[in-house]
């Protein structure tokens, strides 16, 4: 999941950012967004984890949501002995 921390990270900052106005605090359950706060970072959040990008050396692209799939499917084929090696993605695989 690595690989794709900055597409959490640009949604956070993408349209202005989440402002401190934005959190309130809760006694047991810590920081929160405020519900429109949180309705927008998940929204824009989604998009982009649904919008295609292509991998390098790839032609046709797939949603991000696509290529965490494939990649934990590989972790699992990996653990499981079912694959020759557990390849380490590249900072360079996804262009976005």
């Amino acid at each position: 999941m690595e690989p794709f921390r900055h597409v959490v990270e640009r949604a956070a900052v993408g349209c202005g950012g989440i402002a401190v106005e934005q959190f309130r605090s809760d006694a047991r359950l810590g920081c929160r967004l405020t519900p429109p706060a949180f309705k927008q970072y998940f929204g824009d959040l989604w998009e982009r984890l649904e919008r295609p990008v292509a991998r390098v050396g790839e032609t046709e692209p797939h949603s991000i949501l696509q290529h965490i799939h494939r990649q934990n499917r590989r972790l699992i084929e990996a653990l499981r002995g079912e694959s020759a090696e557990l390849v380490k993605p590249d900072d360079q695989d996804i262009r976005l």
